[in-house]
């Protein structure tokens, strides 16, 4: 059976402005991959959220690229 996240964030610019999230800087394409293979996670669905990175649509997009098969 296939086992897909249905919502993950990257971001690079520092903590989320969600105090109940994952307070880490980063949380990038690597992370996440390791952790889905940890957790025997398949793929992922990537949500870029922008109020805590303006740069999270590049990250998500740049993931898929590299990773179509997981992202």
């Amino acid at each position: 059976m296939l086992i897909v996240d249905a919502q993950i964030h990257l971001w690079n610019a520092g903590n989320p402005t969600n105090a109940t999230h994952r307070q880490v800087r980063a949380y990038l394409k690597d992370d996440a991959l390791k952790e889905m293979d940890a957790g025997g996670v398949d793929a992922a669905l990537l949500t870029p959220h922008t109020p805590w990175d303006p740069n999270a649509n590049e990250l998500a997009i740049e993931a898929a690229r590299q990773h179509p098969d997981r992202f």
